[in-house]
């Protein structure tokens, strides 16, 4: 997930709120509402397209959905 995080993190950027852990780039979120998310499926463009696909897969892989 930190992966996707840095890799679509233009994306991302609209969400306040960005913990970041160490010297090493990766952050996670501390304040996202359901509001922000809504807005964030909205956008409907390529690239939040390819960051949904993506997450699935990783989620596919690892047996959990």
């Amino acid at each position: 997930m930190c992966y996707l995080r840095r890799r679509f993190e233009e994306q991302l950027a609209d969400f306040a709120g960005k913990t970041y852990i160490g010297d090493t780039g990766a952050f996670y979120f501390d304040n996202i509402r359901a509001e922000d998310v809504k807005l964030f499926l909205l956008k409907q463009t390529y690239k939040s397209f390819l960051f949904i696909s993506e997450t699935m897969d990783i989620f596919c892989r690892a047996d959990i959905v």
